[in-house]
């Protein structure tokens, strides 16, 4: 090689390491870049479609959220399991949009049937759910109208029944066999969109497909997870043997090969014949023939024996029964008594001699009985018992000659001592009753007030429906009990004897009426039966003693019935709760010059030590609204919500209400100085304290004034007693509302009238007779 060359070869190849040396040219930068070009611009998205697993459905990735397959739109084609894989550009985030597929009939094939899908339909996710089922296409609906996966998901499940948290699960590969047979049904009863066109309606308005799916779950909860087919007119009904026939179309509805119109029991498979009518099927029925006797230990279970020691016969109050009985030979019978009554018990019409024996809750014998009537001959026999608790009687009777015979069983009434006890009400005494004590379609007059000193009754006579009359005052627990209550500021009852009830609690309240139970009795004895009328808290104070006290003479209360009280308590006992919150201590608020010193002057107003320029304007006036008892009547105390909790112990009560609704809330009575009503929403009237008007809003809590008509006091729903019992399926025997405007809650115990009305419902249910 010439030298000249050679130099030029070595020069080239130092260039060329030198070059490879610095990165072959190019800058760092333009390596980098070059770099980033060659990433992929797409990337995958998988999902899953299942009835069972659908092969051959077209999906597609909703990213205009319209319901529409779009051209522009991501599409796949699912395959084996009901995987699907979207192709999608990498600036797309699949998380953000909801997935729809169309199974196609005849195209679409249903691993789980291992065949194709007969009826097209549309199943569809909510965004970001990567498992379209027919149940993830209910919260999908559900969602798009409310707005909130999860809370739809949440209410759907709750709907459907289902135990499963996940509503968006594979529930093939969890085997979670209650979301397999739901999305089954839904399904096969044509319940999911069945074209492409159908979406975007019931995105708007999901409500046909959630009404049929309630009325999917009616039957479904009808039976042990029922069957539900749609029957010939395509509604939804009961396949109870599951023949794919619906329960109306179906002459063999339990499937057992029996006719519905000769199967006693069409609706189960395993019972067909009822020998003795008692629902019982022949298959599982231990005594088939009715007759008192198992059929191991019968000799001839198909064939009914009667009057017999194992099967004697029934006799109800008052009953007959006529037959004849065969010498030396026994007959038995059982009647079940009430309580509180004699049971005479007679053998007559006799052809031979017949004796008679009567033996409570056992078999009687001629050794055994706890009566026994054996006259010669053909004598009439005769038992009568005096029964004091209720139970089962038992009836023998023992031919000494063949005989015909006639068993009659009456019942016949226990002279009873009738007491009526009245109880007072807030900031009240038992003067309120004076009215009605004094009329003489009532007591005349005679009427005995029951005190704390416990002095021992006097004979008080009774009035001409042989009623005794007593009058419970209040306040035997207010000072120094376990009752006793302070109240608003620490303000606590003084005077020795008592203050009414208004400062005990509804329990202690309930004891005082336990107490005046007591004493009554004792006074007029066992045989008696006392009803309790009860005005304002008196009523609460029955209900006290009624529900919660364990006493053995609860059960000669026969009833009560109250007129203006609040079993659901007063919007007025929310000023002690304001006051509570916002204006104590007095010492700090009562001349401060702000809403609190309003409510302050008159709260002194209505408790009568209001002054003005040293001049007691309101010294009539004995409403103690710092009294405790206040607060228990509001609706929001939680001694109104547990006197409500348990009213099993107002069962078999005759019951009774008077309401008042003409009456605005907030009058509570004439105003002092004026002969106009005193209204607690006259603000700066001039007449009389009024509390200021932001107090009022706190009473009211978010309702308005016209909400609370009643009787000035209590609203017209809380008076009623009936609106109380009705959600525990007990009915107030009696209950009278009076519209006349303006009847004050003070007034309520002077509407003799209206009393005497309840009262004449009343006498006839409880067996006193009407008032003359």
């Amino acid at each position: 090689m010439p030298s000249k060359n050679y130099l030029r070869f070595i020069f080239l190849l130092f260039s060329l390491s030198t070059l490879f040396a610095c990165g072959g040219g190019d800058s760092p930068d333009d390596s980098e870049k070059s770099t980033e070009q060659l990433q992929p611009t797409t990337k995958s998205y998988s999902i899953t479609v299942i009835d069972g697993y659908l092969k051959f459905a077209s999906a597609w990735l909703d990213l205009n959220n319209d319901g529409k397959q779009d051209a522009d739109e991501p599409t796949t084609t699912t395959q084996e399991n009901g995987k699907g894989i979207f192709t999608l550009s990498s600036d797309i985030d699949p998380k953000k949009y909801s997935v729809l597929v169309f199974a196609e009939a005849g195209k679409t094939f249903d691993e789980s049937l291992n065949g194709f899908v007969e009826n097209d339909y549309i199943l569809a996710s909510p965004e970001g759910e990567q498992v379209i089922t027919p149940i993830t296409t209910l919260v999908y609906l559900k969602s798009r109208n409310q707005e909130d996966k999860k809370s739809s998901a949440s209410q759907l499940r709750l709907q459907l029944n289902l135990s499963s948290q996940n509503l968006h699960e594979d529930f093939i590969a969890s085997g979670n066999i209650e979301q397999t047979t739901l999305a089954a049904d839904l399904v096969r009863l044509s319940l999911m969109p069945e074209s492409r066109s159908d979406i975007p309606n019931l995105i708007k308005d999901p409500q046909v497909i959630l009404d049929d799916l309630t009325e999917y779950m009616t039957i479904r909860k009808q039976g042990n997870n029922q069957r539900v087919v749609r029957d010939t007119a395509g509604n939804f009904a009961s396949d109870t043997d599951k023949d794919d026939i619906a329960d109306p179309d179906d002459t063999d509805i339990d499937g057992d090969n029996t006719l519905n119109t000769q199967d006693k029991f069409p609706y189960d498979s395993m019972e067909w014949v009822d020998l003795d009518d008692d629902n019982v099927g022949d298959n599982s029925d231990n005594d088939i023939d009715g007759d008192g006797i198992l059929n191991d230990e019968d000799e001839n279970p198909l064939l009914a024996e009667f009057y017999t020691a194992q099967n004697p016969g029934d006799l109800t109050i008052p009953g007959t029964i006529s037959d004849d009985i065969f010498q030396n030979k026994w007959q038995y019978f059982v009647v079940n008594s009430p309580a509180e009554i004699m049971l005479n018990i007679s053998l007559e019409y006799l052809s031979g001699d017949v004796d008679l024996y009567v033996q409570q809750n056992k078999i009687p014998t001629k050794f055994d009985y706890q009566c026994r009537s054996n006259l010669s001959n053909t004598q009439a026999e005769k038992c009568i018992e005096r029964v004091t608790e209720g139970g089962v009687y038992y009836i023998a009777l023992f031919a000494r000659e063949d005989s015909n015979f006639k068993l009659s069983v009456i019942t016949e009434e226990v002279k009873k001592n009738k007491a009526m006890l009245l109880l007072h009400g807030l900031a009240s005494d038992p003067g309120t009753w004076k009215d009605m004590i004094d009329d003489d379609s009532f007591f005349n007059g005679k009427c005995q007030i029951l005190t704390v000193d416990n002095i021992p009754l006097s004979t008080v006579e009774t009035n001409q429906d042989g009623i005794s009359c007593f009058n419970l005052e209040f306040g035997s627990f207010d000072r120094g009990s376990n009752f006793s209550a302070a109240g608003l500021d620490n303000k606590r009852c003084i005077p020795i004897s008592g203050c009414n009830g208004d400062y005990t609690t509804f329990e202690g309240l309930g004891y005082e009426v336990k107490g005046a139970i007591k004493r009554i009795v004792e006074h007029l004895g066992q045989d008696t039966e006392i009803f309790i009328f009860g005005h304002s808290r008196g009523g609460l104070a029955a209900r006290a003693y009624l529900q919660n006290q364990q006493d053995v003479n609860k059960s000669l209360v026969k009833g009560f019935a109250t007129t203006g009280t609040p079993h659901q308590g007063s919007p007025l006992g929310r000023f002690y709760a304001y006051m509570a919150e916002n204006c104590v201590p007095k010492n700090t608020y009562r001349q401060d010059g702000s809403k609190c010193e309003d409510n302050w002057e008159m709260v002194e107003m209505l408790y009568g030590t209001r002054t003005f320029f040293l001049y007691n304007y309101s010294k009539d006036y004995q409403m103690d609204l710092q009294a405790p008892g206040i607060d228990f009547l509001s609706p929001d105390s939680s001694s109104i919500k547990n006197l409500n909790e348990n009213l099993s112990g107002m069962m078999n009560l005759t019951t009774g209400a008077l309401v008042y609704e003409g009456t605005e809330f907030g009058l509570l009575g004439e105003d002092v100085k004026f002969l106009f009503d005193y209204d607690l929403y006259d603000y700066h009237s001039g007449v009389g304290d009024h509390p200021h008007p932001d107090t009022l809003t706190y009473i009211e809590n978010g309702q308005t004034r016209a909400s609370f008509i009643g009787d000035g006091i209590v609203p017209v729903y809380s008076q009623k007693l009936s609106l109380l019992l009705e959600n525990k399926g007990l009915v107030v025997t009696k209950e009278g509302v009076n519209k006349t405007s303006n009847i004050l809650h003070t007034e309520e115990t002077s509407q003799v009238t209206d009393i005497d009305w309840l009262f004449e419902g009343l006498y006839p249910t409880l067996g006193w007779g009407l008032k003359e």
